[in-house]
C-alpha cells in the first residue's frame, strides 16, 4: 500500500505540473485531492511498518525517530517550496520538486522486505 500510495502521489504531482491553468475548477480541486489524500496518507501506514521492522524494545525510539523526521519535514517544506515558487516564478515549480521527491522515495519503500514469519501471523 506505501508503494501504491507513493506512485499515485507521484502520478498526481506530475498532473498537476500538466493540467493548463484553463482547466475547470472541479479538475483542479480532484487533482489536488488526489494529490493530498496520497501525499499525506501515507504517515499513518509508514508508522505501523515501522513499529512492526522495529527490534523488540525499540519500537518507542523508532517511531519516536520517524515522528520527529516527519514533523521537522512538514515543517521546513513549506517556506523551501514558496522558495521555489518565488525562484521560479510559478506554482509549477513545487510540484516539480514534488515529484522528484516522490521518486526519490521509490527507493527506500522497495528496499523494505517484510520478515516471512510476520507474513504468516
Amino acid at each position: 500500500m506505501l508503494l501504491v500510495l507513493t506512485g499515485t502521489g507521484l502520478l498526481a504531482a506530475l498532473a498537476l505540473v500538466a493540467v493548463p491553468r484553463t482547466a475547470p475548477f472541479g479538475a483542479l480541486m480532484a487533482v489536488a485531492a488526489l494529490a493530498g489524500a496520497s501525499v499525506v496518507g501515507f504517515q499513518g501506514l509508514w508508522i505501523t511498518m515501522l513499529a512492526e521492522l522495529a527490534p523488540a524494545g525499540r519500537v518507542g525510539a523508532t517511531t519516536g525517530f520517524a515522528i520527529t523526521f516527519t514533523v521537522t519535514a512538514v515543517t521546513l517544506t513549506p517556506p523551501v517550496l514558496g522558495l521555489v515558487a518565488d525562484l521560479a516564478g510559478t506554482y509549477r515549480a513545487i510540484w516539480v520538486v514534488l515529484s522528484g521527491l516522490l521518486a526519490l522515495a521509490f527507493i527506500p519503500a522497495v528496499l523494505v522486505h517484510e520478515p516471512r514469519d510476520r507474513l504468516a501471523s
